[in-house]
């Protein structure tokens, strides 16, 4: 690609997976619990709606591991 005169920006490759910050994370909560879809939400993010969804699994995935730990 270089030699074709193209670079990719890593900041700019929504494939890449990142830091989330408390903010976008809070973003994700309000916008499944208004039921917005994958796509609308990575559109509004700048990524792949592929690094959301996995993201959102990751979320619930800690949540239900934290309220069992809080049960015991």
């Amino acid at each position: 690609m270089r030699e074709l005169g193209i670079e990719i920006k890593k900041g700019k490759n929504k494939r890449t997976p990142k830091k989330w910050t408390k903010k976008e994370n809070a973003f994700l909560i309000a916008e499944r619990s208004k039921v917005a879809k994958f796509d609308e939400i990575a559109e509004k993010l700048g990524m792949a709606s592929y690094n959301v969804a996995s993201h959102w699994y990751k979320v619930c995935k800690k949540k239900v591991s934290s309220s069992d730990q809080a049960s015991n």
